[in-house]
């Protein structure tokens, strides 16, 4: 079991980094990827340190008992989903744009006199 001890490594004031402490915040280190993970060959994830607010993590653990999976899987589902989504947001907003653009133009067609 992970506990905000165990998670990640204490820093000191000379490890450049900055000090991490106790309730200030959950930090889960995602270092460098492992020797087994580079020997297989295919794409190598990235790892990377987050930090969570107070009670966001046990929020996490729950959605991914929930869901059947671990809190990494969870939270890399979430992030790919939000970014989807942000990605599809654009692309409507593009759309929508089109279209206004579009009818105000056949609006000033129709205030000229001209067909649409």
């Amino acid at each position: 079991m992970i506990t905000p001890q165990t998670a990640m490594p204490a820093y000191s004031a000379n490890s450049g980094r900055g000090s991490l402490h106790a309730g200030e915040h959950l930090a889960l280190e995602l270092e460098a990827c492992t020797p087994l993970a580079a020997q297989s060959n295919g794409p190598i994830d990235e790892k990377f340190v987050v930090r969570f607010p107070v009670g966001m993590r046990d929020r996490i653990a729950q959605r991914a008992k929930q869901h059947g999976r671990s809190m990494n899987a969870e939270i890399v589902y979430r992030m790919r989903s939000t970014l989807d989504l942000e990605d599809e947001v654009l692309r409507l907003k593009a759309v929508i744009d089109a279209l206004l653009s579009n009818a105000s133009g056949a609006v000033a067609n129709l205030a000229h006199g001209k067909e649409v």
